[in-house]
């Protein structure tokens, strides 16, 4: 909200554009409600580090952080 009047300026009057610039900024910790799509193009590295994250026990690892990686 401290800048709101900055933001609308630059084209983000809207909530929407405003919470898609949110979202995209480095270290945000907001994630999508539903996780964007996999792509077998990220290689084996990421897609298996991904597996892992999801299948974790502790107790967000399959729905805040795994959709935050996948951001």
């Amino acid at each position: 909200m401290a800048t709101s009047a900055e933001l609308s300026l630059l084209g983000f009057g809207s909530n929407s554009g405003f919470k898609e610039l949110r979202r995209g900024l480095i270290g945000s910790v907001t994630v999508p409600k539903a996780a964007p799509a996999i792509s077998a193009t990220w290689g084996q590295t990421c897609l298996g580090f991904l597996g892992a994250l999801h299948q974790h026990s502790s107790k967000a690892s399959a729905t805040y952080y795994y959709k935050n990686h996948l951001q």
